[in-house]
């Protein structure tokens, strides 16, 4: 691997939108890190992508981010680009969702990208970005997507948050409705027109400016 070679972490990376977008940076030259929480998931995108780098981490289990940073910073030293994209749809009527169920969908929806945020930080060097991946739910959800919405909701004062650390910039994508996996177990005959590589492109044109590498 050549030195100056970017290095991007996509967390959620295995499939739709953060695949998309770890195949994107790759056609650009970046290495890109992804994590999920399934190895079988994981091991098809590397068998698809050889150069992938790939991951098991539960993005709400502090101890798992904790050794997928650390594995990072270990091989490169410097992180580029962080995407959160790891989330959970959590679907339901929000009067009778269990405390278990709502724990879980904030646990890695809200408290996920905070710790990814956390431990990338100290691996960033100006001119590091940020996108956290958020939805239209948090200010318009469907029914039965209340919590989820208001578990995406956190991400717009993380993101505010992260514009204040010198030299990083972050934003924050509220996206509608993509076609992928997640959306078809809530919504399996929804027409949508958007497809994870427009977002991957859209956030690619974020991180990487035209003209650079």
């Amino acid at each position: 691997m050549g030195e100056d070679k970017k290095i991007a972490v996509i967390t959620g990376g295995a499939t739709g939108i953060g695949l998309a977008t770890a195949v994107e940076l790759m056609g650009k030259g970046w290495t890109v890190w992804v994590c999920g929480r399934r190895e079988s998931v994981l091991m098809k995108a590397k068998d698809t992508y050889p150069d992938l780098r790939t991951m098991v981490c539960d993005v709400s289990d502090p101890e798992q981010v904790k050794h997928f940073f650390e594995s990072i910073s270990k091989e490169h030293g410097v992180i580029h680009a962080l995407v959160n994209n790891a989330a959970i749809l959590g679907h339901g009527d929000y009067k009778t969702l269990s405390v278990e169920q709502m724990q879980q969908l904030f646990s890695i929806n809200s408290i996920g990208p905070l710790l990814c945020s956390r431990s990338a930080l100290p691996l960033m060097s100006s001119g590091g970005k940020i996108v956290n991946v958020s939805s239209k739910a948090a200010s318009d959800p469907f029914p039965k997507l209340e919590a989820y919405g208001m578990s995406k909701a956190a991400l717009k004062p993380l993101t505010l948050a992260l514009n204040r650390a010198r030299g990083i910039e972050a934003i924050c994508l509220e996206l509608s409705a993509v076609d992928t996996d997640m959306l078809r177990s809530f919504l399996p005959n929804y027409k949508v027109d958007t497809f994870p590589e427009d977002i991957g492109k859209q956030i690619v044109s974020f991180l990487v400016p035209e003209g650079d590498t």
